[in-house]
């Protein structure tokens, strides 16, 4: 996308930039959808290309929306630029076509705030941008019923425990993490409890830092594909593992079938920071379930044999063992290391405990 600073003259005389807008790289026929935003909210619609974008883009954009029509055969350079260069101001993004949950879950990893099947939700849109003009630094949203939703999701999180530093902002079902959490296994399960409060719409989590100084880039990478194998695949979880370095993912274990190692593939494929996937996944429907159900046996096993034991995952690979979650004392660490090897029929253990800072 070759960005240029060459806003038509035209448009620039017809709009005065003197009160909020909403930029729309776009066709004007657009116009006809937001019927009555601009004289009820006394706001412009500035309708322009890629390439008139930054002459279009000034102090009082309030929302940037961009129509699938008008991005170029080259995706993913076409995005990664807009998010580089207007990834201040809130994004959305018009979808076309029908597309898989996986392409929702990217754009909204990369910045966008709102990714809308276009036209059937554009209510939600103009509903979004417009509470978000008017949202206050209030934690719950404006609407009665965000504010209901908003005080669920509290008192869910609060029984959990571990997020007291997490504050949430509720728009229209659209929730808002922003906070710090102790390392990326809290984060994961923030996102996944967040979710089962009815009438979550879709969760933003770009936000949420995490404390701990060892996780990485790659970590992290890892973290978004293992979370998007457990919400699609659930227990499949338990049988893959992805590892990233050098911009490679390699995915190892067992699964019930192609068709799901090609979507996992795929999603991998589109991550920024992803070059290039290996897949060594054998496919053995069998024995995935009686290797779920194995993994489901000894994570009850941790949870009652360590006290403060808690988000424990464990993923049987061959001869590999892989565990996460967070554990109340140090020592547990290498307890439960040595407890899954003495156990399992296993030669290595991949330890992704964290202490938790429970005193």
């Amino acid at each position: 996308m070759n960005i240029q600073n060459s806003h038509s003259e035209k448009t620039l005389r017809k709009y005065s930039y003197k009160k909020p807008n909403i930029v729309i790289v776009g066709d004007s026929s657009l116009k006809d959808k937001f019927e009555g935003i601009e004289k009820k909210y006394n706001l412009d619609l500035i309708f322009t290309d890629l390439r008139g974008l930054p002459g279009a883009v000034q102090g009082e954009t309030v929302a940037i929306i961009l129509d699938e029509m008008k991005v170029s055969n080259n995706f993913e350079k076409t995005i990664n630029n807009f998010v580089k260069n207007f990834g201040l101001f809130p994004l959305y993004y018009l979808s076309r076509t029908k597309k898989e949950e996986s392409f929702f879950i990217s754009l909204y990893s990369r910045g966008f705030r709102g990714v809308f099947a276009w036209p059937r939700e554009q209510d939600q849109l103009i509903d979004l941008i417009i509470e978000t003009m008017k949202a206050k630094k209030s934690v719950l949203g404006k609407t009665t019923a965000d504010k209901k939703l908003g005080t669920m999701i509290n008192a869910h999180l609060k029984l959990l425990g571990h997020f007291g530093k997490v504050k949430i902002k509720i728009i229209d079902g659209f929730v808002f993490l922003k906070g710090k959490v102790k390392n990326i296994f809290q984060k994961e399960k923030l996102e996944i409890e967040t979710s089962r409060i009815p009438g979550v719409k879709k969760i933003i989590s770009k936000n949420i830092t995490v404390e701990n100084d060892l996780i990485n880039s790659n970590t992290e990478l890892e973290r978004k594909i293992n979370f998007y194998i457990s919400k699609k695949f659930g227990d499949l979880k338990k049988t893959i593992s992805v590892k990233v370095e050098n911009r490679t993912a390699t995915l190892l274990g067992q699964a019930k079938s192609q068709k799901e190692m090609l979507k996992i593939a795929d999603f991998t494929k589109k991550q920024t920071g992803i070059d290039k996937v290996i897949c060594e996944v054998s496919f053995a429907p069998k024995k995935v379930k009686a290797t779920v159900n194995r993994a489901k046996v000894f994570e009850a096993k941790v949870k009652r044999l360590f006290e403060g034991a808690k988000f424990i995952s464990i993923s049987l690979l061959g001869d590999k063992v892989e565990v996460s979650g967070t554990v109340k004392h140090k020592a547990d660490r290498k307890l439960i290391e040595s407890f899954l090897l003495q156990m399992l029929p296993v030669k290595t253990v991949t330890n992704k405990l964290y202490v938790s800072d429970a005193k």
